[in-house]
């Protein structure tokens, strides 16, 4: 196979050459048989290489449809793909269905892929040079040509090449990109950013909003909301046509639809708890507001992916497929959110050294944010040391013992709800009166403070937010009857009575 594949590819260059371009069958054919075998292994080659990269054009067009497949969430083997592949021309008197068979022979276990994905992409990039090198000669020889010209025009594409994997300029003299900042300045032109769409919540970030290869901590201890503000941010981002993957690895996909769509109709006078959407206590007034709600959800892009257990890996290579289909579809992937970092399955590099794993998985994210130009909002649940100081706001010291976080991030925000401190009810009458007249006064408050920012000032702002709808909005003070409505609502929970317990265990 491999022999007859070289007398295909001899034909790729012309005769009078005396030399073929670097090339490797093999090593094609290694990949794209360890592709078919192992689809998962796509994610990891997917910003290395893509079907221009390899020698045979037969084995570009087998890539392509590996990688349609694959963006499309469909299997990609022999048997999916053989009847793509029909009309191509066989190869000597084997057909390129029975190719595809034999492909998956010449697979590599799938540690090796990535390996062989960069032999490929470095083999290509060799006969660019050798094709720019070629150009430079004809220029030369051609007078009427300015040499500096021809010579600048190639020093640039072999730069390129060299330090960029992906196409992209990576490199760039200060001049030109000062020159080119100022000019988007003077045209008018915002800084690129993804607004959050809480304008009390923008208005304290540099750029309105989260910028493309920034990398963010939202940091806080339980009940402060963090998985309440990530969730309306995703949602206010997504309706407004940026790609959004929101990583739960904590919560269920229906759970967090429970609260997008809590959140989406929210109101003052008629909210719909997201724990009643949850446990489907619905009645036919609300169920009919749920189904308005869920066509404005049914086309924008947000993807919820609540596989747990998952490694940074494996999160990487899930967003490097998200973000080569979406640019695809023509929406491109604006942000990754995480909930929450200590979910993520530590690697054996670092095997009980917690410091260390958490310093790995900050450093990978900080590095998928920067590879893909989006901003990554990782969630991080503070260790109880915060509940041991009187003012149990959170400081940047308490990340400093969870390895790299405050160094690596480009920001860091706090999250803190007072009101979560006043939600436990009193035994002592006295005391039960003043924590109720207590929670009246900060139960819709969430502070949010800025304790680190790249280019920006450190600043603290008040959100509004509704824990039972999973809402958060600009502030603003609820009227008195709106607030007693919330604290009976809270209180007839707190005193409800508990289930039966089943089977004489402790109902849960």
């Amino acid at each position: 196979m491999v022999a007859l594949m070289q007398q295909r590819a001899e034909a790729y260059w012309p005769q009078e050459q005396e030399r073929q371009p670097p090339h490797n069958i093999e090593c094609e054919q290694a990949l794209l048989g360890t592709l078919l075998v192992y689809n998962d292994v796509f994610g990891e080659i997917v910003g290395v290489i893509n079907e221009a990269h390899f020698f045979d054009p037969l084995h570009g067009r087998i890539f392509e449809l590996i990688r349609k497949a694959i963006e499309e969430g469909k299997p990609a083997n022999p048997a999916t793909l053989r009847h793509l592949v029909a009309a191509e021309q066989p190869i000597g008197s084997v057909s390129v269905a029975d190719y595809l068979y034999r492909l998956e022979t010449a697979s590599v276990p799938a540690s090796g892929a990535k390996a062989y994905a960069e032999t490929i992409r470095e083999l290509a990039s060799r006969r660019e040079i050798i094709v720019s090198a070629e150009k430079l000669m004809a220029d030369a020889y051609a007078t009427e040509t300015p040499i500096v010209d021809a010579a600048s025009k190639t020093m640039d594409k072999l730069t390129n090449i060299v330090v960029s994997k992906d196409g992209k300029k990576t490199t760039e003299m200060i001049g030109k990109s000062a020159s080119s900042l100022i000019a988007r300045i003077r045209s008018g032109e915002a800084p690129e950013s993804v607004p959050t769409y809480i304008k009390d919540l923008d208005r304290c970030l540099a750029a309105g909003g989260f910028k493309p290869g920034q990398y963010i901590i939202g940091a806080g201890r339980p009940g402060m909301g963090k998985s309440t503000i990530a969730p309306q941010i995703a949602l206010n981002m997504a309706m407004r046509g940026n790609g959004i993957l929101y990583q739960s690895l904590e919560m269920s996909r229906d759970d967090l639809s429970a609260r997008c769509l809590s959140s989406l109709l929210y109101s003052s006078t008629n909210p719909v708890p997201y724990s009643d959407i949850s446990s489907f206590s619905i009645d036919d007034n609300e169920l009919h507001r749920l189904d308005d709600a869920a066509k404005k959800l049914s086309n924008i892009p947000l993807l919820i992916d609540d596989r747990t257990g998952l490694t940074v890996s494996e999160i990487t290579a899930r967003a490097r497929v998200i973000s080569s289909q979406w640019k695809r579809r023509g929406t491109p992937l604006r942000g990754i959110i995480i909930d929450h970092t200590g979910k993520i399955k530590p690697s054996s590099r670092y095997s009980g050294q917690k410091v260390n794993e958490v310093g790995e998985v900050s450093d990978a994210l900080m590095s998928i944010a920067k590879e893909l130009d989006v901003f990554v909002f990782a969630l991080n649940q503070l260790s109880r040391e915060v509940e041991r100081r009187d003012n149990k706001r959170p400081e940047l010291a308490d990340l400093r013992n969870s390895g790299d976080l405050e160094q690596d991030a480009d920001m860091v925000m706090f999250f803190y709800r007072e009101a979560y401190y006043k939600e436990i009810p009193d035994d002592d009458p006295e005391r039960e009166v003043t924590r109720i007249q207590a929670l009246e006064r900060c139960w819709h408050k969430m502070e949010v403070r800025i304790a680190k920012q790249r280019g920006g000032a450190l600043r603290n702002t008040t959100l509004f937010a509704s824990m039972p709808e999973c809402a958060v909005r600009n502030y603003f003070e609820p009227t008195e009857a709106y607030t007693q409505r919330y604290i009976q609502r809270l209180l007839s929970r707190q005193h409800a009575p508990r289930p039966n317990a089943v089977d004489g265990a402790e109902a849960r």
